[in-house]
């Protein structure tokens, strides 16, 4: 099917497709080429032009740029940066004490969501006293990433999970809303 359209006082004739057509390229790549593109526009512009106000447009260009490189290195070592920390795999628990055990790998989504919440908690409740039997928390996070003996000792099925040991009712699942008020209280009334 043909299709005749004017615009501006001009017409032409197009094809008409039951569909928007094809894109070639996955999304992501065409933007950074569109982006490559305009910096590249900008730069012979900028380049061709003696005006004072270009060079001032080229320069804050310039900056901008180099703004936006060093925004990147640095996001890309803070997300190093946040991996998780402070496992241990001594989840044994004295005879005062509970063990909040976090069993996490670095790969899962769920865990990294997850990790701020328990984080929070752990810097708030670490060696206060339950309610209940007198207590004291001892909060820890296991690194299953590379290594499956530990969360296959203590039966862990999916990730995160949350163990809790040494209780009157032996070891257990957390298995409430992954949210900070949530895990608070439930841990201060062990």
């Amino acid at each position: 099917m043909y299709s005749s359209h004017r615009r501006l006082g001009h017409s032409y004739t197009r094809r008409r497709h039951g569909h928007h057509g094809h894109r070639h390229g996955s999304p992501a790549r065409n933007g950074t080429n569109n982006f490559l593109l305009n910096i590249l526009l900008l730069s012979i512009i900028f380049d061709n032009s003696n005006s004072i106000g270009a060079r001032i447009l080229s320069a804050l260009f310039v900056i901008t740029i180099i703004s936006l490189v060093i925004y990147g290195i640095y996001a890309g070592a803070k997300y190093a940066e946040e991996k998780f920390t402070n496992s241990s795999n001594d989840l044994t628990p004295a005879d005062n004490e509970v063990v909040v055990a976090l069993f996490y790998a670095d790969w899962c989504g769920h865990c990294k969501h997850f990790k701020p919440e328990f984080d929070n908690v752990s810097d708030e409740i670490n060696g206060e006293k339950c309610s209940k039997s007198n207590k004291k928390l001892r909060i820890v996070k296991v690194d299953c990433s590379n290594d499956s003996s530990v969360s296959n000792k203590y039966n862990v099925q999916g990730f995160p999970t949350v163990k809790i040991l040494g209780t009157s009712d032996g070891e257990t699942e957390y298995t409430g809303e992954r949210t900070y008020d949530s895990l608070k209280s439930y841990l201060l009334e062990l």
